[in-house]
């Protein structure tokens, strides 16, 4: 027995109600696609498309951005683009452009010289304790920043200078909190140290 398309009359194949035409019209009006043999949604298939952002060009990504730009991100989509932008950082010519004095924060090649022998962990623990366990700035404890990070919460210099031990220019910091301070300089250096003069005044 034959059996005829549903929609136009074509014989098909005996299990199928419709031709691969109308079947592909109808499935495009209600936005169901199929990928390798499982039939998947419109949303389904976009989310899908972003796994291809890791191999796209820095320029193709930039163009992405600006026509999705003011609409929500999805964990997954976060996810992929900070693994394309790490890939496209580790092209040897953006290397060469943010890398040594072509980077924002080159100062001077101080970044590199050691700390200095007074900066102990018997040091570290006296900051701590004054400090209570706790990050200055976002309230981290130590317990939730070993969680967190798996290492103890840090020192900071307020003055960048890593002979100058003084307790005073020293400060408890989560890592977050401690990265965050190495950019815009000169105001986590009047923050900080405005929060030492106070603790210093209520002493």
């Amino acid at each position: 027995m034959n059996n005829y398309c549903i929609d136009c009359n074509k014989e098909v194949s005996r299990y199928a109600k419709r031709c691969r035409s109308c079947e592909g019209k109808r499935r495009h009006c209600l936005g169901i696609f199929k990928v390798k043999g499982r039939i998947i949604s419109k949303t389904t298939r976009i989310k899908m498309s972003y796994s291809g952002i890791k191999a796209m060009t820095f320029k193709k990504r930039k163009q992405i951005s600006r026509t999705l730009k003011g609409k929500k991100f999805t964990k997954q989509r976060k996810k992929n683009i900070s693994i394309a932008t790490k890939q496209a950082m580790n092209r040897p010519e953006v290397k060469e452009k943010v890398s040594g004095k072509n980077n924002p924060n080159y100062i001077h090649g101080q970044g590199y010289l050691p700390y200095s022998k007074e900066f102990t962990d018997k040091l570290k623990e006296q900051i701590h304790k004054r400090d209570n366990y706790e990050c200055q700035y976002c309230g981290m404890t130590q317990e939730e920043h070993f969680k967190k990070y798996g290492k103890d919460i840090q020192v900071h210099h307020i003055d960048y200078d890593k002979f100058n031990c003084n307790e005073d220019n020293l400060i408890t910091l989560c890592v977050k909190c401690n990265i965050r301070a190495n950019f815009n300089r000169d105001y986590w250096y009047a923050y900080y140290r405005n929060i030492r003069e106070n603790y210093i005044n209520i002493v």
